[in-house]
């Protein structure tokens, strides 16, 4: 485990991953690459998203196959090594799909398994907007709003990717072709401390030693936010959602669909019997398969039993929807 004085245990959509078992699952993957500085990278702010694509692999294996994700991480290294020296462009995403590959090959877990693998650990290691890629750049941070003091890095990250879904097929195939693209064209893979790429976090993070957290403290306690229906739940890109109970910080959510996501910059809650403005949220969450999210400071229920939902574009057009019982899950196909 990471020495990061303190992180938020929160539960992860749609992977059912806690936190903590993120960052176990990167401190074991950076403590393979970089056994002398992999701490460090973490506290300090050297993550990559390759990183965190290899670290969610190494734990959607492990899952289906915990000997043979041992084997895979004590062997990462080389594999790693070997193909930068070779010139991929992305040598520890090869790894990992490589070594997922070859776990279907034989006979280990499904072609379909391997698969889903692949697309839940891309998608969940986006961070910079820049759907349908993983950039081998490290991460840093470019706060806005209100950042409470005590925000750690690894906070920063967590609550980016706290809404992130896997990939599609056709995410994974366009992200597979503009490497392969660049890999023609002899782009190579470049030193970690030569390069960054810059991700807005707009403050709302609880940061560490807050409730739900452990602090100073390498045996993590996991928190289970119970999402309303008793279940993790998932939406996918062209849904509206609506969550009374959302996995990443326990309140209301709703999603906007990717077709509609453009433009979108407000939801309101409005009261079922005069139509009144109960509460507001900004859309302010970008998902990596387009979608976008607005979160807000209750759970769904303490805002009434029954009341209505409008999304605002920045065009003045808008949407409404009565969400009937506010202590369900909604999910819709929609023509907005």
């Amino acid at each position: 485990m990471s020495s990061v004085n303190s992180i938020v245990t929160t539960n992860l959509a749609p992977a059912g991953y806690t936190a903590g078992g993120i960052m176990e699952n990167l401190s074991k993957v950076l403590k393979e690459l970089y056994p002398a500085k992999a701490d460090k990278m973490m506290a300090e702010g050297m993550i990559t998203e390759e990183q965190l694509f290899a670290a969610f692999a190494f734990g959607e294996l492990e899952k289906k196959a915990p000997k043979i994700a041992k084997a895979v991480l004590s062997d990462l290294k080389e594999q790693f090594k070997a193909l930068k020296q070779g010139g991929d462009i992305r040598p520890l995403f090869h790894a990992m799909e490589k070594a997922i590959n070859n776990t279907v090959a034989r006979g280990k877990i499904s072609s379909q398994e391997g698969a889903n693998m692949i697309k839940t650990a891309m998608g969940m290691a986006q961070l910079d907007g820049k759907t349908q890629w993983l950039s081998a750049r490290r991460i840093k941070f470019e706060d806005q709003g209100s950042v409470p003091a005590g925000t750690t890095y690894m906070d920063r990250i967590l609550a980016k990717i706290a809404d992130n879904t896997a990939f599609s097929a056709e995410d994974l195939k366009v992200a597979e072709k503009r490497m392969a693209d660049l890999d023609a064209k002899g782009v190579t893979y470049a030193p970690l401390k030569n390069r960054e790429i810059k991700v807005v976090h707009e403050g709302a993070v609880t940061p560490g030693g807050a409730t739900g957290t452990t602090t100073g403290s390498t045996n993590v306690t996991e928190t289970t936010i119970p999402v309303a229906d008793g279940s993790e739940q998932t939406f996918l890109a062209d849904q509206f959602g609506y969550q009374p109970v959302s996995a990443a910080d326990g309140n209301m959510m709703i999603q906007i669909p990717a077709n509609r996501a453009l433009g979108a910059v407000k939801v309101e809650i409005l009261s079922s019997s005069d139509n009144s403005v109960i509460a507001s949220a900004d859309v302010n969450i970008q998902l990596s398969n387009g979608a976008k999210r607005a979160r807000f400071g209750k759970k769904g229920h303490e805002y009434g039993d029954k009341f209505n939902i409008k999304i605002s574009w920045s065009d003045g057009s808008t949407y409404e929807r009565t969400i009937d019982d506010s202590s369900k899950v909604v999910k819709r196909y929609i023509s907005l």
